[in-house]
């Protein structure tokens, strides 16, 4: 029997960018596979008229608006899928066989995580001849997850917005045993929409996350020199965030003293070994 799979698509806005999306997905689901569309309190009915064009997905609305992660956690809680595949509402599959090719990767018991090949900007992340490999983290427009893997570690932290969730997620897996799987065979377009995107508070938020996922995850040992690191990037980029946007991020509810009471720290054998694999992806 078929691998099931849950297929979880956050949108917010952008109608033209999820059509695009699911007029591609219309091509590769089939009667194992669900697509899930959460529609983040947008202004308007238009991403549940897009969705009914479609006979395949399954649309909710959140109750307000909860940023891109708060609508990807919104999302895994309705899913019934052996493997849980991310995409943006900018983001569909290239590559040929696209479902089948997940879930044979997905065979290998100790994989948690996949990340696929990103193709931006007339470019893939890796090359798609390149083999398989252990890396460290993943990218949120184009990734899968095994249902082992999201029943032990669970999602997204709360305490994210948007930007850098991957990283702490991808900490605890590691800690949790599960490797994570570049696939550079299994491409995906991103094809980045202008609406939501603000360089200047998306630099900010960058921070704020890096700040609070140091807080939350990285064993005391290594808590000067990534405090030392942060305040590095402060001074580095400090032309290119907004400081008000930063701070109002690490003075609200998800900000830095919820990520100092929920401090967790993984192991400092788990915390090395994302480490030495990070460095080895440069």
């Amino acid at each position: 029997m078929a691998q099931t799979v849950s297929i979880v698509i956050p949108a917010y806005e952008r109608t033209d960018s999820l059509r695009n999306t699911l007029s591609v997905l219309r091509s590769h689901v089939d009667s194992d596979t669900e697509v899930i569309v959460v529609d983040d309190h947008s202004n308007s009915d238009e991403i549940r008229v897009v969705c009914s064009e479609f006979e395949f997905p399954k649309y909710y609305r959140t109750d307000q608006n909860m940023g891109v992660i708060g609508a990807r956690n919104f999302g895994y809680s309705l899913c019934s899928g052996d493997i849980i595949i991310n995409f943006d509402d900018d983001s569909f599959p290239t590559t040929f066989n696209f479902i089948d090719r997940v879930r044979t990767l997905f065979d290998e018991n100790s994989i948690g995580i996949a990340a696929f090949n990103i193709d931006q900007d007339q470019s893939t992340k890796w090359s798609p001849d390149r083999d398989r490999f252990d890396t460290y983290t993943y990218t949120g427009c184009g990734n899968a997850w095994s249902r082992k893997l999201y029943d032990q570690i669970g999602a997204f932290s709360p305490l994210f917005w948007r930007q850098g969730e991957e990283l702490e997620h991808s900490m605890r897996a590691i800690e949790s045993g599960f490797r994570i799987i570049a696939a550079p065979d299994i491409v995906v377009k991103h094809v980045p929409s202008q609406i939501n995107r603000h360089p200047r508070i998306h630099q900010a938020l960058e921070l704020s996350n890096y700040l609070k996922r140091v807080v939350l995850r990285v064993p005391k040992m290594f808590l000067p020199e990534y405090i030392a690191r942060f305040i590095t990037l402060l001074i580095i980029r400090r032309k290119s965030y907004d400081s008000s946007a930063l701070f109002s991020d690490l003075r609200s509810q998800r900000g830095l003293a919820s990520a100092i009471s929920q401090r967790h720290p993984i192991s400092s054998q788990a915390f090395k070994q994302w480490a030495d694999l990070r460095d080895a992806s440069k």
